[in-house]
């Protein structure tokens, strides 16, 4: 491929990248947001409703949010491949570019927090923190001493 076709290429995916991260962080901001408040529906949903089909509807819209989290991020590491292939790098920043495109680690917590309920996902924190090990380890060991593989 000469200069100008790779150059064109750049740019191509450069504005691929921009508008993907762009509509990708404003999804992410608005389900998390719609997450939480069913989290917390379900914190202050009374004892006596904890088993009706509310609770359930509650638990379905959680479980069915926290999903569409992970398939964002998912796309979100389709879209570095791309750049990879590409030799592209990302040029974009978003407002919450701390959670986008931040260290590995930051990443990876925020994986984790579409991975687990916020209430779990603070305790494997705590856990992490007290026994100094990351929270990757944390979960592969509660894993593995549930599903002994």
């Amino acid at each position: 491929m000469n200069r100008d076709r790779l150059n064109k290429l750049k740019k191509i995916v450069q504005a691929y990248d921009y508008s993907i991260r762009r509509a990708d962080s404003l999804f992410q901001k608005s389900i998390e947001e719609m997450r939480d408040d069913e989290e917390t529906k379900q914190e202050n949903l009374p004892e006596s409703l904890q088993s009706s089909k509310m609770a359930e509807s509650i638990e379905e819209a959680t479980t069915l949010l926290e999903s569409l989290l992970e398939n964002a991020m998912n796309i979100i590491d389709e879209l570095d491949e791309i750049l990879s292939i590409s030799g592209v790098s990302s040029c974009f920043m978003a407002p919450q570019a701390e959670t986008l495109l931040s260290t590995p680690s930051d990443r990876k917590n925020v994986r984790f927090q579409a991975l687990f309920s916020s209430s779990l996902f603070s305790k494997l924190r705590q856990e992490s923190a007290l026994r100094g090990l990351s929270m990757n380890e944390i979960v592969i060991r509660a894993l593995m001493k549930e599903l002994p593989i």
